[in-house]
């Protein structure tokens, strides 16, 4: 089944920068040069996610594209304004004709 249209939104996908010595390392910085991607942003809140990842699930959300190749753990996903706001916190699932990304957001 495809993805609804009216769903998709224009994202970006930063890649995350390695962290300096010295530095917050708990704090994820992003490349500032992203890779515009076309997804929809579901809210996890089935019965099955809130087992899985208790009270944390409020904070995530799930990412599904048609164009996700380049997805890979620890991105940073943008939605449009100043930085990112979710973090990419699972491998990738890459399916025939789709991507799945778990995401978390960020403080």
């Amino acid at each position: 089944m495809p993805l609804q249209r009216k769903r998709l939104q224009a994202l970006t996908a930063h890649r995350q920068r390695k962290p300096i010595p010295g530095e917050n390392d708990r704090i994820p910085r992003f490349e500032a040069e992203g890779i515009p991607l076309t997804a929809t942003l579901q809210p996890m809140d089935g019965h099955a996610d809130r087992q899985v990842y208790g009270e944390q699930v409020s904070r995530m959300k799930r990412l599904i594209t048609t164009e996700g190749a380049f997805l890979e753990q620890g991105m940073g996903i943008c939605t449009g304004g100043d930085g990112c706001q979710y973090r990419i916190v699972q491998p990738v699932y890459h399916w025939q004709g789709h991507t799945v990304a778990l995401l978390e957001q960020l403080d």
